[in-house]
C-alpha cells in the first residue's frame, strides 16, 4: 500500500514536471513566432 502511493507520487512528479516543461517549451515557441511575425 505505501509502496504503490509514494510510486504514484513519483509518477505525479514526473508527469507534472514534464507538462511544465513542455508549457515552458510552446510559450517560448510562440513567443518566437510572434516575436518574428511583428
Amino acid at each position: 500500500m505505501v509502496q504503490s502511493l509514494s510510486q504514484t507520487l513519483i509518477i505525479g512528479r514526473l508527469f507534472s514536471y514534464n507538462l511544465c516543461k513542455e508549457m515552458v517549451v510552446y510559450t517560448c515557441l510562440c513567443c518566437s513566432i510572434q516575436g518574428s511575425g511583428l
